[in-house]
């Protein structure tokens, strides 16, 4: 016969696990993409939803039907605006809740909302999807204001495609307001531009001239923005584009900054190597990532510097 009562640690332990088990409720539906929260469900959705396409799409199912699902937003693969995201095996996207992306190469789909992407991202999804899947982070703009996200990058899908879902980590990201987001985006702005640089098909000047117009790739959401300087020595390692101060287009450092200033972006350039720097700049301690630069096309050298105040 059953006792008529439990000892008391019996009842606390079921009164505990109810309590974790309303809690972890109440964290899963409250689980949404943005705005960010980390409180662990993120991860564990967006997986979910980039391992229950690769199923789909293993199980049989043809995988032109499971884009086909997902770009007209079925609930089969929404949640709480979670979604997944595929890129095709010539690397164009082929499924994407934003439709005005879909056809577009990997780099046109931020380019196309005013962002950069790093250079190696595409090596860096492939690596992690040829080890199975795992995480990455990356730029993003929902509208207005410059955000980091992270994604799970799933497993290589049989036709060669990635399939990818992320969520919101940091809501915003600014120069001037220090996040974890800051030094990714200044070293993305950088190393993207340099790119741009070294293949453009003819001068790069285009690219110099957007940036002293503070337009893109010059210049991004959060108050980003491009400084290219002649790694001539015989240039005095004059600015060319100046995506903050037109009036310092045309300077040296010695013309346009502080003599500690100047010091510190001289020696930066003079090292030849992608590497970050500091400095003080008006009480605020300043990090600039620098970046060599090669023109292809002329055999011109350049180093282009994008920084964030970290105080």
């Amino acid at each position: 016969m059953a006792p008529l009562c439990r000892p008391a640690w019996a009842l606390l332990l079921v009164a505990a696990l109810a309590a974790c088990v309303l809690i972890g409720a109440q964290a899963q539906s409250t689980c949404i993409a943005d705005p960010p929260k980390e409180t662990g469900c993120e991860y564990a959705t967006v997986q979910n939803l980039v391992l229950a396409v690769v199923r789909e799409i293993q199980s049989g199912t043809d995988a032109k039907d499971v884009y086909a699902e997902i770009n007209s937003k079925s609930p089969k693969w929404q949640f709480n605006g979670f979604y997944p995201f595929v890129n095709g095996a010539s690397w164009r996207r082929v499924a994407h809740a934003n439709l005005s992306s879909l056809g577009m190469y990997f780099d046109e789909a931020f380019e196309d909302v005013g962002i950069p992407s790093y250079p190696n991202r595409l090596q860096v999804y492939q690596g992690i999807a040829a080890a199975g899947g795992g995480l990455t982070q990356y730029l993003f703009r929902n509208g207005n204001p410059l955000s980091l996200k992270k994604a799970y990058v799933g497993p290589l899908l049989p036709d060669g495609s990635i399939v990818a879902s992320g969520y919101t980590e940091i809501a915003q990201c600014t120069y001037a307001a220090y996040t974890a987001c800051n030094p990714i985006a200044a070293y993305t702005l950088a190393t993207y531009f340099g790119e741009k640089i070294k293949f453009a098909p003819g001068s790069a000047q285009p690219l110099f001239d957007a940036t002293n117009k503070q337009v893109f790739p010059g210049v991004i959401p959060g108050g980003f923005y491009v400084v290219v300087r002649d790694a001539d020595p015989a240039s005095g390692y004059v600015s060319v584009a100046h995506g903050a101060d037109f009036s310092k287009a045309g300077k040296t450092p010695e013309q346009a900054e502080a003599p500690d200033v100047a010091a510190a972006l001289v020696a930066g350039i003079q090292a030849g190597i992608p590497a970050w720097i500091s400095y003080t700049l008006r009480g605020s301690l300043k990090y600039t990532w620098i970046q060599p630069a090669e023109s292809l096309a002329t055999g011109k050298k350049y180093s282009v510097l994008v920084g964030y105040l970290a105080d």
